[in-house]
C-alpha cells in the first residue's frame, strides 16, 4: 500500500512539474512564431532551449504516463489480490463488518442509543466519528433512520447478508 500512496505522491509532482514544463514550452513557441511573423530570426540557442523544453516536457509526460499506468494496473483492476483485500478494509485497516457493523449493531440492540455506540467505536478504533457514521450509512449506501429501522424492525441481519454474500459472521455474530 505504501507503494502506491508513493506513486501518487509521484503523480502529483509529476503534473505539477509537466504542468510547468509545458507553459515554458508554450511561451518559448509562441515566442518563436512571433519572431518569424516579425522575421526576426531566433538564434541557435535560442532554437535548442525550444528544442530542449520539448524534449524535457516530454520526458516528464512520460514518467507521468508510466506512473498513471502503474496505479491504473496495481490499484483500480479488481482482480488484483491487494485490491480486493484493500476493499473489505478501509483506510485504517479496519473491517467494515467486524471492526464496525457488528459491534455497532449488538450495542444498538441491547438499547444504547446509536451516538454513544459510535463514540465508543470512535474512541476504541481511533478514527473521527465521521467514520464509523459512514461505515454504517455511506458506504452500505442508506441513511442513517434506514440504518437504524434495519436494526430495530430486525431486519439487519437480511440485509448484510445481501451486501456481504460471503461472510459468515453475520451469521455467527448477529
Amino acid at each position: 500500500m505504501k507503494t502506491i500512496e508513493l506513486y501518487k505522491e509521484l503523480l502529483i509532482e509529476l503534473h505539477l512539474e509537466m504542468t510547468n514544463k509545458y507553459n515554458f514550452s508554450q511561451k518559448l513557441e509562441k515566442k518563436f512564431v512571433k519572431s518569424l511573423e516579425t522575421s526576426k530570426f531566433f538564434g541557435k540557442d535560442e532554437i535548442s532551449n525550444i528544442l530542449r523544453a520539448k524534449e524535457e516536457w516530454q520526458k516528464v509526460s512520460n514518467i507521468y504516463y508510466g506512473t498513471l499506468s502503474f496505479l491504473i494496473e496495481n490499484a483500480q483492476i479488481p482482480n488484483n489480490k491487494n485490491y480486493k483485500e484493500n476493499l473489505k478494509k478501509g483506510k485504517q485497516g479496519y473491517d467494515q463488518l467486524n471492526d464496525y457493523l457488528i459491534p455497532i449493531i449488538k450495542e444498538i440492540k441491547r438499547g444504547i442509543n446509536h451516538t454513544t455506540v459510535f463514540h465508543k467505536i470512535k474512541d476504541k478504533l481511533s478514527v473521527e466519528y465521521a467514520t464509523v457514521s459512514a461505515e454504517c450509512t455511506t458506504r452500505l449506501k442508506i441513511k442513517l433512520n434506514e440504518f437504524l429501522k434495519l436494526i430495530n424492525d430486525n431486519e439487519i441481519k437480511m440485509f448484510l447478508k445481501k451486501k456481504f454474500p460471503n461472510r459468515k459472521e453475520i451469521d455467527d455474530e448477529l
